[in-house]
């Protein structure tokens, strides 16, 4: 059966950059067939020196036939892919005919969405592998990659991101973290690795800190055949844009996206570049919520079932962010974080949920989102709160949640009022 398996047709959904074809290449040269499907707007078209098939988001009638008519026996997903605009997919009767399926998927973070796809593909008969499972080679191995070694800082900063990411886990959340010392300078949520590090670019402070470094790894049970992360060439040059000293990544769960240039980039930038063991971790439950029961509406408009979910998500998530320094605001949309605080206040967390809300902007998401906030060591604490509520609104959040400071919460009614948004008073942690 592991001949036969391995002899059988590999079908691969490409989207965007060079892994797909580098897993392509590798699984063509050991001697099995591929098929791509590519998604448009994402693939590149060098992928059609292939046998090939071109698809559109939503077409799922139109993959699974493929798949059939190409006698795939299983199925690697690689490649860079946004979450669309939903006004760009296109379905199709197999997509209409999986609707409830597919209106699931649209619901919390990224580990559950892909999850939930895994889970359909597998009911549907596709057996997915992961691309380490067929490129094993290009996983990171223990070690120091290129000519640059990160000094003791370095290490007790890469020690601490790490420590963070897992610890963010449950909330899926944190894959990748800049950290300097003990200092946490940027957390990725919604908006990926790659904006993460042009937003720290834009960071006066990084400047000249040459103990800055970046660290990416899996969130605790983040589904790898899927989603294992994924560092290259462009993450070293955004790296070195944003002046960090290195990058590290968790060994044996990171793909080293074309590892010869990758390595020639980062020796470039006189750049550290290491893969390092880290101890095994169990999968924690998602999140133990606050009493909610002992929250109270402050505002006219009242949350929804939803809002009042996320209110509990995000809260919970400062909890875990808490010993780390950071984690005082939580923007969150449907059981998915979109962005989390470090520093940088509640004007720049607003923008990037403003930026990085899935799904697009249909008028009918408008109002589903929270923003929750610590009072008790908010960011940006001198901005008026008719400022912020303004913000809130533009930026189409339904409402405000604020955890302790009486005063903060009194100060808010009068503007979430005035702009139509919720607003939810949360007991100061400790007394929930």
């Amino acid at each position: 059966m592991a001949g036969d398996r391995e002899a059988s047709c590999l079908a691969i959904l490409a989207g965007g950059g060079d892994l797909p074809l580098e897993v392509a290449d590798r699984v063509v040269a050991a001697g099995r067939p591929v098929h791509v499907i590519a998604i448009r707007g994402e693939a590149d078209s060098r992928i059609e020196r292939f046998s090939h098939s071109w698809i559109k988001f939503g077409a799922f009638g139109q993959f699974l036939r493929t798949i059939k008519s190409q006698r795939c026996g299983e199925l690697v997903i690689i490649g860079k892919v946004s979450r669309p605009d939903l006004r760009n997919v296109r379905p199709d009767l197999g997509f209409v005919t999986h609707l409830p399926a597919m209106l699931q998927l649209m619901r919390g973070g990224d580990d559950a969405l892909l999850t939930r796809a895994v889970r359909l593909l597998e009911a549907k008969g596709v057996t997915v592998r992961g691309a380490h499972e067929v490129a094993p080679d290009l996983v990171a191995s223990a070690g120091v990659i290129g000519r640059n070694e990160p000094d003791a800082l370095h290490c007790a900063a890469i020690e601490r991101g790490f420590a963070l990411i897992r610890a963010l886990g449950p909330y899926d959340v944190g894959q990748a973290a800049v950290v300097s010392g003990q200092n946490v300078i940027a957390i990725e949520a919604a908006e990926g690795t790659d904006r993460m590090l042009q937003r720290v670019a834009e960071m006066p402070r990084v400047g000249g800190d040459t103990h800055a470094v970046i660290v990416k790894c899996p969130k605790p049970g983040q589904e790898l055949r899927v989603d294992m992360p994924v560092i290259g060439a462009q993450t070293v040059e955004r790296a070195a844009a944003a002046g960090l000293a290195g990058i590290a990544v968790e060994s044996g769960t990171v793909i080293l996206a074309n590892r010869s240039q990758l390595r020639a980039a980062a020796d470039a930038k006189d750049m550290f570049l290491v893969a390092s063991r880290q101890p095994a971790t169990t999968t924690s439950a998602r999140f133990a919520p606050h009493r909610a029961n002992a929250n109270r509406v402050l505002s006219r408009r009242r949350p929804g079932q939803q809002a009042r979910r996320d209110i509990a998500f995000g809260t919970g998530l400062m909890d875990a962010a808490r010993p780390f320094g950071c984690g005082r605001a939580v923007a969150l949309f449907g059981g998915y974080v979109i962005a989390v605080e470090a520093g940088e206040g509640l004007e720049a967390l607003i923008s990037r949920y403003r930026a990085h809300r899935p799904w697009g902007r249909l008028m009918f998401w408008r109002g589903s989102g929270v923003l929750v906030v610590d009072a008790g060591a908010p960011p940006n604490a001198g901005d008026p709160p008719a400022k912020i509520a303004a913000q809130v609104a533009a930026a189409g959040i339904g409402g405000v949640a604020i955890r302790g400071g009486a005063a903060m919460q009194a100060d808010f009614i009068e503007p979430c009022n005035r702009h139509g948004l919720f607003l939810v008073a949360v007991p100061a942690r400790g007394h929930a």
